[in-house]
């Protein structure tokens, strides 16, 4: 970590709080007003953000209508220290905190828990939903498994559902922008009777996406039709007990993503064939997709029902969730090859496979098929009341989580004649079923059908003490049980999979008030993320795998940070500023078997460290203006001896590991990459943004207002060879609008100025390219405008 950057970082933040402000207090403009006190629950529980001895980043609700917050990859973009990393069709969703990005991209868990309204969602085709009535988004950082589990290995997203109100209130709000977008949503809140309350919200979203379709002229890439429910009910019969119903619904459809392949190698060992691709991944202005293919369709409920009772000294606290999510997906694999044509192979008769009867080009589609993921969870708690000076808390929770992992491809055929197929690298359509003649959406061969199962216990506590006013010490305690099952479906029984894992997690924390509107905590955290099943069959080497390397292990992450939250001038400013050290142990990473085996497994190499610093201020300048910016710099680096096994096909080809080309390391007699001292792939270190508004009264009826967002993301290398780069990219949003009583006119624009940018890849072979893994490219949203009105009723 650049020390001295650190150092200035917070010398900048010591000054501000030094007799400097007091002089800034002085200077205080006419009509200044004070930021609002944000309240949060990230430890489950109602506290201030500043009293809060974690390091929280909170979108308030206003926050994500005047920024225009439409999904996590917005999210990301104002949060300091988070990236959301998504690729193949907007199917492999995955947030990235503080650098600790996905290293075993086919593991079903995520180094980051999402949380909507307490429901965790588990699918992680399903996590990215539409933002619909809600209160506040909370990025809480650091490993938070002791409060929500393993999957919060590295931290986690609350969505937080805005409460029913008081009083009658209702919104309606419209929009229409350019590439075909309209929405509508209607919100309804407020009591249905004397113990009893509300809140409703409708909305329904379309949009023709932002990139034109080279295949289909009629219509673009990245769209969507999303119909979307969201209720919340208070119930509070006695003033000792409540009820709080929850639901949300939505149906979602998407287009193909804007996305391509990488047309082939342009750098290897000198006097070696080709083996990788070297320098920045261009953003293509030109993208296609077959106009059959469908991204996904995907149907997701969310339900949970908390309960509690106050019994004076002590509270009772109980939650249920539901979680069910239902997707499906028809994909152009190809990417939009030859225009959506698809890529071009020998076509054979299955009557004699091996004569080449002519070239043509044929769709080839993948898919998951209908998908299915039900879970269920139960928590009680019980806990001492949060105005003593000893504060405690006891809980169980209960997890159930049924799915399946379906994988089916097809030719389209309907351009060739019976028994004619294409013979491609994998021979799948020499397969039965593995080209369809008529309607291939529907007659997809299944390739691999995985039914899953995971059942988990736990039981946690926490405990904190007041030694002062100033001072107090807490820690937090969780030991999990977790069974875990996956079978085959084709193979049957037999391919019965077991594995049982246990672990503790913990956090430690010391605050220290030194005024009430400054205070400085230290902590340290542990988090684990689970482990699960390699494949029971080398199908290369045609060997069964030794029970011992068919389950890889959890991998553990402990965190020591040092945090400072303050507000000055009365409130008018405000900042937040961490400094962490992650120590990652046991990476699951795909590496080389013993031999005879052949075929990588997932094993647990090798570790990584990040270190970095994360700093947000925000500052009412007066009445009318308002400033904010964000910085985190977050770098990591594989610890000294870590092989990465699955670079090696990028360092040599099939003339193996190349003196030079990749530093290398001997592991079980193989000679492998050695990434010691590399970044974690798909990790920006830097990550920047910063905003202004402005708001102004017009005249006895009229007022109006403008904002405009800016967000930096840095470089970064989509494998642990730095070989290629994924470029920084700077985006900028604007906002300006009037407002008459109830009315409000808002015309606003998104990366307004047409930045063409490259947010992801991820590495996959093309069906016609033997030995070649290429970079399947995802592109950003263009440009887009549009014009929103809201009118209100009721209380405001």
């Amino acid at each position: 970590m650049n020390c001295k950057r650190a150092l200035l970082t917070a010398l900048g933040v010591v000054v501000l709080s030094s007799p400097f402000s007091s002089y800034l207090a002085a200077q205080e403009p006419a009509g200044a007003v004070a930021l609002e006190e944000i309240v949060v629950t990230a430890r489950k529980r109602t506290e201030t953000l500043i009293e809060v001895p974690v390091a929280v980043s909170v979108l308030s609700s206003a926050d994500i209508e005047q920024r225009g917050v439409q999904s996590l990859q917005d999210v990301a973009m104002f949060t300091p220290g988070l990236t959301y990393f998504d690729a193949i069709q907007s199917q492999l969703g995955t947030p990235v905190i503080r650098g600790l990005s996905q290293t075993n991209l086919n593991s079903p868990d995520r180094n980051v828990a999402v949380f909507y309204g307490g429901v965790y969602l588990s699918n992680l085709n399903a996590t990215n939903l539409e933002i619909l009535d809600v209160d506040r988004i909370e990025i809480v950082k650091g490993p938070q498994s002791a409060l929500y589990g393993r999957n919060a290995f590295n931290g986690a997203i609350n969505y937080v559902p805005a409460a029913p109100t008081q009083n009658f209130r209702s919104t309606v709000t419209g929009t229409v922008g350019t590439d075909e977008r309209y929405e509508a949503k209607l919100m309804v809140s407020g009591p249905i009777s004397d113990t009893l309350r509300g809140r409703l919200a409708l909305s329904y979203n379309t949009f023709d996406g932002s990139w034109k379709n080279a295949a289909d002229r009629n219509n673009n890439l990245g769209g969507y039709e999303t119909k979307n429910v969201s209720g919340v009910i208070d119930w509070q019969p006695t003033e000792a007990l409540n009820f709080r119903l929850f639901g949300y619904h939505t149906d979602d459809t998407r287009d193909s993503s804007s996305a391509y392949f990488a047309p082939g190698y342009n750098c290897g060992p000198p006097g070696l064939p080709l083996s990788a691709i070297c320098g920045e991944v261009p953003a293509r202005s030109t993208l296609a997709a077959n106009p059959d293919s469908l991204a996904f369709a995907r149907k997701v409920t969310l339900a949970s029902l908390d309960a509690g009772y106050d019994f004076g000294p002590v509270s009772l606290k109980a939650q249920v969730a539901r979680y069910q999510a239902d997707t499906e997906n028809f994909s152009d694999y190809t990417l939009g090859a030859n225009d959506g044509a698809g890529d071009v192979y020998s076509i054979v008769n299955l009557a004699a496979p091996t004569t080449i009867l002519r070239t043509q080009a044929v769709p080839y589609f993948i898919g998951s098929g209908k998908g299915t993921t039900s879970t269920t969870s139960e928590e009680l708690r019980l806990e001492s009341r949060q105005d003593v000076q000893l504060r405690w808390a006891l809980g169980v929770f209960n997890f159930k989580n049924d799915y399946n992992s379906l994988s089916r491809v097809v030719f389209d055929g309907r351009n060739l004649a019976v028994g004619e197929v294409p013979r491609d690298l994998f021979g799948f359509g020499l397969l039965p079923g593995g080209v369809a003649y008529t309607d291939p959406a529907n007659n997809m061969f299944v390739a691999g059908n995985l039914e899953r199962e995971d059942k988990q216990f736990a039981y946690f506590g926490s405990l904190e003490y007041d030694i002062t006013d100033s001072v107090t010490v807490g820690g937090e305690l969780r030991r999990d049980k977790e069974d875990r099952s996956q079978y085959s479906v084709p193979a049957g029984a037999a391919s019965l999979q077991e594995g049982t894992f246990k672990y503790t997690s913990w956090r430690f924390h010391a605050d220290y008030a030194f005024t009430p509107s400054q205070r400085f905590y230290a902590s340290a955290a542990k988090g684990v993320i689970s482990g699960y099943f390699n494949p029971t069959f080398d199908a290369v080497a045609r060997l069964p795998v030794p029970a011992d390397l068919q389950t890889y292990q959890p991998a553990t992450n402990k965190t020591y940070e040092l945090g400072w939250k303050a507000e000055w001038l009365d409130r008018r400013l405000s900042s937040e500023f961490s400094i962490f050290l992650i120590d990652y142990k046991g990476i699951q990473i795909s590496a080389t078997p013993p031999a005879p085996l052949i075929a990588n497994l997932i094993q647990n190499l090798g570790g990584a460290e990040a270190k970095g610093f994360e700093l947000a201020l925000n500052y009412s300048v007066n009445e009318a203006w308002r400033l904010g910016m964000t910085y985190s710099y977050s770098p990591t680096e594989f610890d000294s001896g870590t092989p990465d096994p699955g670079v090696a096909r990028y360092c040599g080809n099939a003339a193996g590991l190349a003196a030079g080309f990749c530093p290398s390391l001997t592991f079980r007699g193989a000679l492998l990459p050695d990434v010691s001292g590399q970044s974690l792939p798909r990790a920006p270190e830097k990550l920047a943004s910063a905003y202004a508004s402005f708001a102004k009264a017009l005249n006895g009826e009229w007022s109006m207002y403008a904002r405009g967002d800016v967000s930096y993301t840095s470089s970064t290398a989509p494998l642990s060879i730095p070989f290629a780069e994924i470029p920084s990219r700077t985006l900028t949003n604007a906002r300006i609008g009037l407002r008459r009583g109830p009315l409000d006119l808002a015309l606003w624009g998104r990366n307004i100025f047409d930045k063409e940018y490259v947010t992801t890849t991820i590495n996959q072979p093309p069906d016609t390219a033997p030995l070649r893994f290429l970079f399947n490219v995802s592109q950003g949203e263009k440009a887009t405008f549009g014009l929103t009105a809201t009118y209100a009723f009721g209380d405001q």
